[in-house]
């Protein structure tokens, strides 16, 4: 499912326009992203939570050269889902 397709799905189901449906769907991910790049853990109950992970300095190959290279430390963007969405499949 795409984006499109989604906002279809959530316009049919909220019977709310696709314009206020997307408008609310660009807020949302404002709003996370806004929130992950603070560091903070977003959780929502029977859904999972979004949090940041913290990856180290390491030292890497590139694959065209066989070179060694160091890959630098970052923060990347985690989801896990809780255990009410996991029992549905």
């Amino acid at each position: 499912m795409n984006k499109t397709e989604l906002l279809k799905q959530v316009s049919k189901h909220s019977k709310l326009s696709s314009k206020d449906c997307n408008a609310c769907l660009q807020a949302l991910l404002q709003v996370i992203t806004q929130t992950l790049q603070r560091g903070e853990i977003i959780s929502i109950a029977k859904f999972g939570k979004f949090y940041t992970h913290y990856r180290a300095e390491r030292q890497g190959i590139n694959p065209q050269t066989g070179q060694k290279i160091i890959i630098a430390a970052q923060n990347l963007p985690r989801f896990k889902p809780s255990l009410s969405l996991k029992s549905h499949f």
